[in-house]
This record gives structure tokens, sequence and C-alpha cells, in this order.
């Protein structure tokens, strides 16, 4: 029978978990007027978008207020080198990074009648055309986990026993 020093085996385990914390898949969701809501407790940035210039027109929402038929927030349009590293989730750091943030569409009319500068807004569910949030895929991420831990199981098993 094998014998393994300790710190090997918790240098191991640390590896392991750092391989498991790795498998953790972050994706785009969309959400529903309900779940909007219910994030609006939460500690996360709300973003208002033009969904038809998602680069360059996108307000962060201080303080929403996410009533029964509408919203009321004040916007602060961000710079369009800001805006862009906001809206554009492109690699996994990208996607971990924006898992507090919350994007609102709406179509670029609507987007036009938006004061550039700190205001205060009011407006209706039906002028989102979509809500998006960065959130944790765990279906796949425990499929990544379970299988890792299964390679390394049979790589690393008869060692241990």
């Amino acid at each position: 029978m094998l014998m393994y020093n300790p710190k090997f085996l918790l240098l191991l385990l640390v590896i392991a978990l750092q391989l498991l914390s790795a498998c953790m898949v972050y994706q785009l969701s969309p959400i529903s007027i309900h779940r909007i809501q219910a994030l609006s407790k939460q500690n996360l940035d709300f973003y208002l978008v033009d969904g038809g210039n998602t680069l360059n027109n996108v307000w962060l929402m201080k303080h929403p207020s996410f009533k029964k038929k509408g919203i009321t927030c004040t916007l602060t349009k961000l710079k369009p080198e800001i805006a862009k590293s906001v809206v554009l989730v492109q690699s996994k750091k990208d996607a971990v990074d924006s898992r507090k943030n919350v994007y609102l569409f709406v179509n670029t009319e609507f987007a036009a009648t938006l004061n550039p500068s700190d205001s205060l807004h009011n407006f209706d569910y039906h002028q989102l055309e979509r809500m998006h949030c960065v959130e944790l895929n765990t279906n796949k991420s425990i499929t990544n986990s379970v299988g890792l831990i299964l390679i390394i199981a049979m790589r690393f098993g008869g060692f241990l026993l």
C-alpha cells in the first residue's frame, strides 16, 4: 500500500478545487419582469441599453425602483469605452466580472428620448425589448465538475488505494 505525504495530498486537493472552480460556466440569460423585481432587492448593477446601438448608448440605472407598472431611476449615460466594457461579454472572465450586471434593452427610438445627463426617468415595462443577466449555468457546471472528478478519480484512484 502506497502512503502519500500529507502536503502532497493537500496540494492535490487545492489543485482539484481550482480545476473545479474553472468548471463553472456563466452565460447571458433572459429574465422576466417578475424576476427583475426580485433581482432588484439584491446588490446588482442595472444598465439600460439601446438595443440598436449596444456599444455606445448605455446608461447606468441609479437607485432603480421596480413597481408594478414600470421603473423609476436616475440614468447616467456611460462613455462609449466604458459602455463597451460593460456590455461586451466575450470570455469567461468577462462573464464572471459581469455576474452582478442586469441589462435592460430598449429600442433606439426610446433611447433617443433619454437625457444624456443625470436625470430622473419613469418608463413602463412595455418599453423594454428584452432583459438579461449573467448567471451560473448550473447544469453545465455540475456536468463539467462531475466529469473532472471522474477523470481525476480514474487517473489517481489506483494510486490512493
